[in-house]
């Protein structure tokens, strides 16, 4: 059981580090065109 949560933990922490990431890239892509326009 103790096995179950911290998978589900880790999964979580690795899921939010994922979405930080994509906001990052959509942050730099919308940077990148603002300066192409």
């Amino acid at each position: 059981m103790a096995i179950e949560s911290a998978n589900a933990q880790l999964r979580k922490e690795e899921f939010a580090r994922l979405l930080d990431e994509h906001a990052q890239l959509v942050n730099e892509i919308n940077r990148a065109e603002t300066t192409l326009l």
